[in-house]
Order: C-alpha cells, then structure tokens, then sequence
C-alpha cells in the first residue's frame, strides 16, 4: 500500500516561502511550482503551518441549514468557506465570553452566550451581497447555524450537535 504524500514547508535563502512535496516510496522530492501545486501540499491536518499544529481538547465545526434542516453549500451557494464563517463565529463567542468575564472554554459557554454569538454571526453572513442573492428567490429567507462539538470519551470520540441559532 503506498504511503501518503506529505507537505513540507522550507525557506530558502533569498527568504520565500515555498512548498514541497514528498512522495515515497521511492523517495521523491519536488517543489510547489504553481499555485495549484501549493494547494496539494499544503492540506488539513497535515499542515506544516502553526496554526494548525496544536489541536483543542474540545474543536467544534459549525454548518448552516435552511428553516427545513438541509444543509446549504457554503462554497457554492454562500460563496463563503466554513473557515471563515466558523472564524467569525468564533471571534463573537471570545468577544462575548470576555464581556461576560467568563472562564473555561468556548465549548463549554451556555447556550445564551452561544445564540448571541451565533446570530451576530448569521447577521454578518447575511449582509453579504453574494448570501443576500442566494435568499432572494427563497421565499422563507431564513438561515439556521449549527454547532459541532468533538471531544474524546470513553467510547471513543464524542459528538454534540445544537443549532445555536436562526436569523
């Protein structure tokens, strides 16, 4: 079975950052030429950027719905990332975790703390003009958010799902 290709990220002297990619066996080493080559080396979770080398004990992902439960495509439909959306959902529950001088983590937050955050959150997603012509033809314009709170347990990884809020 062959083994899968990893990113490495190198600087090289003049101070560039660059990519490359490993693949084996044989041992082959070749540098990210162009962009689509940078975007097949540098991947989730195998990603040599800090950012995603240390992981929470509790991660949580967030999705949106219409008023029916179906999942909207954030790429295609909302021409956002669920990065993004679950940035800005996160940065509303630090800003209202600290006006609230709460301790603990953002997963642990009530549910109040998270509707707050989750309908500013749907508020800025809604302003956009790209959302806004996707609701227009919808008769029901209304969005839903959703959370997903990963942790392990005794049986392995736990998973807690809430809709946090509508708008």
């Amino acid at each position: 079975m062959p083994l899968p290709r990893f990113p490495c990220k190198t600087f090289l002297a003049t101070g560039l950052l660059s990519f490359v990619l490993v693949d084996y066996p044989p041992l082959h080493i070749r540098f990210a030429t162009d962009k689509d080559m940078v975007k097949r080396a540098e991947f989730y979770p195998l990603s040599s950027f800090s950012m995603y080398s240390t992981f929470s004990e509790t991660p949580f992902l967030v999705f949106v719905t219409d008023p029916a439960g179906q999942k909207i495509a954030l790429d295609s439909s909302l021409k956002t990332h669920a990065s993004e959306l679950k940035k800005t959902y996160e940065l509303q529950l630090k800003a209202l975790k600290k006006q609230a001088d709460r301790d603990g983590r953002l997963t642990d937050l009530p549910l109040e703390i998270k509707a707050a955050a989750g309908l500013r959150t749907l508020e800025l997603l809604k302003a956009r003009p790209s959302v806004r012509d996707f609701l227009a033809p919808r008769p029901d314009q209304r969005l839903q958010l959703h959370e997903i709170v990963l942790s392990s347990g005794d049986d392995g990884i736990q998973r807690r799902e809430q809709q946090v809020a509508e708008l």
